[in-house]
């Protein structure tokens, strides 16, 4: 959040700016003027408690997340909306091609024969090749498919329809007519199947808004020739435009939108014989559209995709309310959300007329309570709501109040493009974070409105559908062939029934009489080489397959060493690998012109990726699928290339980490900063200096902490809170006030008490020695060291780890350069390193005394923070506290244990070295090398 950014810059110009001004307000006591080193040193503190890398944070934490998204093969046009990502508590899914496939198919047709009794009951559909002549035109006729370069281009809904009636389209002429061998059956009096033609002359293309399309066309049956208006939409938009519809045209098509059918509706009109072609060309589309005949409804299903439910509850469990907007109709979308877990609990639909609401119960249509904007929560704890887009907007007319609710409804149906976007909106104004994932033109506005929009490519098919479901997966026919993994040796150990059995599994004629056991084998070892099938290097494969993959190419790469051995070539294997290698180039060259010149250029590459190829293998043999880009995909900041919605729980893993590594980094930055201007300040009037040694060293601590920190990597689950979003949150924004607190504390009471040790004339009066040099003191030594524990503490302790991101045990790097800088402070500090200790120009401890009480004011200083920072989250974000220590491993507490043992390891180590031994040998050392000139000299 820019605001946080903001208030936090402006809270760090606050404490700077008093700090420049006790400096400055000191420095003109004590010199009786402004100098220019004065005036400096105020702005060297303004731009140091200010610190040009908070910008620079978050681009880090953003650009891990994209580099991490890009890999799942999600792309990010708008980087700023991965950290709203972390932010989003609902996510609303489109229906077809998102939660399901978007490849239909045609499960049947329900004609209108007017010549049977007109009844409610429900009626039954049927095979589309048994459709009335009516329904079948309407069908065969009505569509926008077109030819683009040589390919049938349009609407998967139509390519199916035509599949099953059995008809073919020629868009040269634009005709449609069965096929030669067509068995179209129950069209009475229409005669020979051949004498039926649907030539198009006018389309109106459909409207999301209208809900319907129709087309204006020329039908010849048999000698006759008629102008026919056919139209095809929603059973609702259709009914409406009817001059009548059967008794059972509601329960019909209720009873199969409830069994998750999508269903359309079916209508004609003949035109008038008095009007010609040129007078239709000059008729509007609503006359086209009125007066209507109904014909029947068609059926199509559409396939739940494998990971859609388990997505979907990830999703819940991770405390996001998740519902369904589609256009498709009420029952439908209830029948897909109750598959996918979207709905658990009676669902209650909103219908009625422009003046009373009732919710309904979706499975009887009994009415559960009239509609009132106030009752909606009441009723959302109860049941699960479900309303259309039409009962949507009317029921605000009447009752206002239901768009200050709509995170309670589970399922947005039969909305337009137009609906959606506003239901957006109106989420965003209530305060709520927004996730969006369509695949459709019509999803653009929503996806535009949404603070995370996701948009899936469109032409997958079947691919991660069950097809188990509805019997149209793949059958998976297990062939007897020979064990690969037996050789000729491990045939021969086989008795020789067990091997005449396996030739009749392979249907291999043989004599059973006379062949003896070697000529079985011999038998098998050829046909096992005849149905051994060359895998595709170039495609998916499984483990096994790659597997057996690489055991063929190994095998062939061998044959080839052995015939340059026996032709006497030198380094034969060498030559034979890089053959195999020049093979292997040629091979994948003309794999990419074949996928090429079968218009698969653009998916090669696709399907070659690692996290697409566990979808490939669900298509059928030989099928290509077509994806596209679509609008939705140029539209959305978050267009995914997988045909799943994994990517969105992925999007919010990576937001959740890339927000909590953004506070995180804004926390540490804010306590690192408000030290600093203590330091910078009244050290600077103290005239403490650090050695250039010791800048280095913590300039080194600091790098390492930063570097380390943001590249922490998000969990693999989503947790079932979600993260503080803010650093003015009570949690973090107390935190960061007492840590600076404590913080400051120990600066100051170190300083008060290395001043007691101090002699006077080290730090003030000390004429002999230049202005700007460095001479090591005691109070040098005091500040360096609590200046260095309070770098490695800041770091620890607001690290947020787990349950957003991978704990401190995960990420070896920050562990292990916090655990050695750590122990190597306290090295220091109990002078257990001289040899260290000369080189960072810190001088020894005054007594044993001094060293005890520093080292116990560096404990508390870690440990104090450390409990302070837990507290707040015990009292401010309990659910957050619970959730981190409930998700604390086995493993976590090896790593840190393995730490200490390591730590305590050094510890022991280095204080049992006998520095004193050393410093006499390298003086020793150093003598010898002094007297080695004057010994040459007397010699020579």
């Amino acid at each position: 959040n820019s605001w946080d950014a903001v208030g936090l810059a402006a809270l760090l110009v606050f404490f700077a700016l008093a700090s420049s001004g006790y400096v400055l307000r000191e420095g003109w006591a004590r010199k009786g003027r402004v100098t220019f080193e004065l005036i400096l040193r105020c702005v060297l503190i303004i731009t140091s408690v200010v610190p040009a890398e908070l910008p620079m944070q978050t681009a880090m934490a953003v650009n891990t997340a994209l580099l991490a998204l890009v890999r799942l093969s999600i792309f990010c046009t708008e980087p700023f909306r991965i950290s709203l990502a972390g932010k989003v508590d609902i996510c609303l899914f489109d229906k077809t091609g998102t939660i399901t496939t978007d490849q239909l198919t045609a499960v049947g047709v329900v004609s209108n024969d007017r010549s049977r009794n007109d009844s409610k009951a429900i009626e039954p559909h049927q095979p589309m090749l048994r459709s009335h002549i009516d329904a079948c035109l309407v069908l065969a006729g009505c569509h926008s498919l077109v030819e683009i370069d040589g390919k049938m281009i349009g609407d998967p809904v139509e390519e199916a329809s035509l599949r099953a009636i059995d008809f073919t389209y020629d868009p040269k002429t634009k005709q449609c007519s069965p096929n030669a061998k067509s068995d179209v059956r129950g069209w009475n009096g229409v005669g020979d199947t051949n004498n039926v033609k649907v030539h198009i002359l006018h389309r109106n293309h459909f409207a999301s808004k209208l809900q319907r399309m129709s087309v204006v066309t020329k039908i010849q049956i048999g000698g006759t020739t008629r102008l026919r208006v056919l139209v095809k939409g929603s059973p609702e938009a259709i009914a409406k435009l009817s001059k009548d519809v059967p008794s059972w045209f509601w329960p019909t098509y209720e009873d199969m939108a409830r069994r998750g059918m999508r269903v359309l509706a079916l209508a004609f009109r003949d035109v008038e014989p008095n009007v010609s072609e040129n007078d239709l060309a000059h008729k509007s589309r609503e006359w086209a559209e009125s007066n209507l005949t109904f014909a029947g409804f068609a059926a199509y299903q559409c396939l739940v995709r494998k990971d859609s439910a388990d997505i979907l509850k990830q999703l819940k469990d991770s405390s996001h309310t998740v519902a369904m907007i589609t256009g498709d109709s009420t029952l439908t979308a209830v029948h897909v959300a109750k598959e996918v877990g979207i709905i658990t609990r009676p669902a209650l639909m909103l219908s009625g007329s422009d003046v009373l609401f009732e919710w309904k119960n979706s499975a009887d249509d009994t009415p559960v309570a009239t509609y009132e904007g106030q009752s909606v929560a009441t009723l959302a704890k109860t049941y699960d709501l479900c309303m259309d887009g039409a009962a949507l907007v009317r029921a605000d007319d009447v009752n206002g109040g239901v768009w200050k609710h709509l995170e309670l409804i589970r399922v947005f149906a039969r909305m337009t493009p137009e609906l959606k976007e506003r239901v957006l909106t109106s989420l965003k104004s209530c305060g709520h974070f927004t996730l969006m994932c369509g695949d459709g033109g019509n999803d653009v506005g929503a996806l535009k409105q949404a603070h995370v929009g996701v948009a899936l490519l469109s032409g997958f098919g079947s691919a991660n559908a069950d097809k188990t479901i509805t019997g149209t997966a793949k059958p998976k026919v297990k062939v007897e062939t020979v064990d690969a993994t037996l050789s000729k040796d491990g045939l021969l150990k086989l008795h020789a029934s067990v091997l005449r059995k396996k030739l009749v599994a392979l249907k291999v004629e043989h004599d059973h009489a006379t062949m003896n056991k070697d000529q079985l084998v011999e038998l098998l070892l050829v046909e096992q080489a005849k149905s051994q099938k060359k895998l595709n290097p170039f495609g998916p494969l499984s483990p096994e397959q790659r597997k057996v993959l690489q055991q063929q190419q190994q095998a062939e790469i061998e044959v080839d060493v052995k015939a340059r051995e026996a032709r006497g070539e030198s380094f034969a294997r060498i030559k034979a690998l890089a053959a195999f290698a020049q093979r292997q180039k040629e091979a994948a060259t003309a794999y990419q012109n074949e996928r090429k010149a079968k218009g698969g250029s653009q998916f090669t590459q696709f399907a070659n990726n690692a996290v697409m190829a566990q979808y490939m293998e669900d298509f059928d043999e030989g099928e290509l699928p077509m994806v596209k880009l679509g609008d939705a995909s140029i539209a959305s900041p978050f267009p995914s290339r997988a045909p799943s919605i994994k990517g969105c729980v992925d999007i919010i893993r990576q937001g959740r980490c890339a927000l909590v590594t953004t506070v995180q980094m804004y926390q540490i930055l804010a306590v690192n900063c408000l030290i600093s201007s203590y330091s910078l300040s009244v050290l600077y009037l103290d005239k403490v200096k650090y050695a250039n040694s010791q800048m280095i060293a913590l300039g080194m601590m600091g790098t390492v902490a930063s570097v380390t920190l943001s590249r922490a990597t998000p969990l693999a689950e989503l947790s079932p809170v979600r993260p503080i979003a803010s650093i003015f949150h009570p949690a973090l924004f107390s935190s960061l006030i007492g840590q600076f607190a404590l913080h400051l504390g120990v600066m100051v009471y170190s300083t008060n008490l290395a001043k007691e040790y101090t002699v006077e004339g080290d730090t003030r009066h000390q004429s002999h020695i230049k202005p700007n040099s460095f001479e090591p003191n005691v109070m040098s030594t005091v500040i360096f060291l609590v200046n260095g524990i309070q770098t490695i503490s800041v770091c620890a302790v607001n690290y947020k780890g787990r349950p957003f991101m991978k704990s401190m045990t995960d990420n070896p790097g920050l562990l292990y350069s916090l655990g050695v800088s750590l122990v190597g402070v306290f090295l220091l500090c109990t002078e257990a390193m001289p040899l260290f200790n000369k080189v960072l120009e810190i001088v020894p401890m005054p007594d044993p005394r001094f060293a005890q009480i520093l080292t116990g004011i560096l404990t508390l200083d870690v440990v104090g923070a450390f409990a302070w920072d837990q507290l707040c989250l015990v009292v401010f974000a309990p659910k957050i506290f619970i959730a981190s220590f409930q998700s604390i491993t086995g493993r976590d507490v090896k790593q840190m244990v393995k730490m200490l043992v390591i730590a305590l390891g050094i510890i022991y180590v280095v204080a049992n070295i006998d520095y004193d031994e050393i410093e006499r040998q390298q003086k020793l050392a150093e003598l010898a090398a002094a007297s080695t000139p004057f010994v040459e000299t007397i010699s020579s």
